[in-house]
C-alpha cells in the first residue's frame, strides 16, 4: 500500500514491476511511513486516506478509521430508504462522514439530502473536506451534543443512522494499540457498559423521526439484543442484521407513533 501510494501506482502494478527504482525522496519517505508503521501507527493515518463502500475518504487522527464493518449499516440504509421513500438522513456521530457520503453515492437525485452530526468541531472538519472531496452538495454539518444543536419542531428525519461510541470504557486499555493509542478516545468510549450514547440516541431519536422513519445502529459484539431491548419501547419492526463475518452489527427499528 505504501509503494503504490509513493509511486502512485495500483498495488498489482507492483508485482509485475519489482524492480522498479525509488527517487532519493521516496527511499525518505518510505522510510518514516516505514518507522512510523512500526510504532503501530494505522496505515490510513500514514497515507491519510480509508477506501469505504466506493468512495475513498479523508482520515486524520481526528476521526475513527472507516471499517468494512460499517458498510453493514450503509446497505440496511440504504434498503430502508429505497423501500420507504425516504429522502431525509440525519448520521449522529458522523466522523469522517462516512456513512452519510456512502449512502449519498449509492443515491443519485436531488431529491436526497443528509445531515452529518458531531460533538466535535475537528471531526467535523474531516467530514466537510471529504463532502468537497467528493463534489457531494447535498449534506450539511452541525457541530451538536447528540440533539442538542437540533429543535424537535423543525427537525425531522426519515432515517436517523449512527455508528456512536460502544467501547465499554474500561476494555479500551486493552484495545490493539492501533485504536488505543492513535483512535480519537471521544470516538470509542461508550461509558461503563458501552451503551451511553444508545441510552441517549434512542431517548430522543422519536422527537427527530418523521412518521415512520426509521433509527438504525451499528453496534459492538454482544450488544445487539441489549441496544434492541432498549429500542423495544419506542419502535416496532426490529431487526438484529449480521455483518459479512456473521457478527450481529446492525439494529433498526421503526417509530412507533
Amino acid at each position: 500500500m505504501i509503494l503504490g501510494h509513493l509511486l502512485k501506482v495500483p498495488r498489482s502494478y507492483l508485482f509485475t514491476h519489482v524492480n522498479l527504482p525509488l527517487t532519493d525522496n521516496q527511499e525518505s519517505v518510505l522510510r518514516e511511513y516505514m518507522s512510523r508503521l512500526s510504532k503501530n501507527e494505522p496505515i490510513q493515518y500514514i497515507l491519510g486516506y480509508a477506501d469505504f463502500m466506493n468512495i475513498r475518504l479523508t482520515v486524520t487522527p481526528d476521526v475513527l478509521i472507516p471499517r468494512s464493518d460499517t458498510e453493514t449499516l450503509v446497505l440496511v440504509a440504504l434498503a430502508a430508504i429505497r423501500n420507504n421513500g425516504y429522502s431525509k438522513i440525519l448520521d449522529m456521530c458522523t466522523g469522517s462522514g462516512a456513512i452519510a457520503l456512502g449512502i449519498l453515492h449509492e443515491l443519485p437525485g436531488k431529491k436526497y439530502n443528509a445531515v452529518c452530526a458531531d460533538i466535535s468541531a475537528k471531526a467535523l472538519s474531516v467530514a466537510q473536506r471529504n463532502a468537497q472531496n467528493l463534489y457531494e452538495k447535498r449534506v450539511s454539518f452541525i457541530e451538536s451534543d447528540f440533539f442538542s444543536a437540533f429543535d424537535a419542531n423543525n427537525d425531522k428525519f426519515d432515517i436517523i443512522v449512527s455508528n456512536p461510541p460502544y467501547i465499554e470504557k474500561g476494555d479500551i486499555s486493552e484495545l490493539m494499540p492501533q485504536v488505543r493509542d492513535y483512535e480519537p478516545h471521544l470516538a470509542l468510549d461508550g461509558g461503563l457498559d458501552g451503551l451511553d450514547a444508545y441510552r441517549q440516541l434512542i431517548s430522543h431519536a422519536p422527537d427527530y423521526l418523521a412518521e415512520g422513519g426509521t433509527l438504525a445502529f451499528e453496534v459492538g459484539y454482544t450488544q445487539a439484543h441489549r441496544v434492541a431491548d432498549l429500542m423495544s419501547k419506542s419502535f416496532r419492526n426490529i431487526e438484529i442484521i449480521k455483518d459479512l463475518s456473521g457478527i450481529e452489527r446492525v439494529v433498526k427499528g421503526e417509530i412507533a407513533n
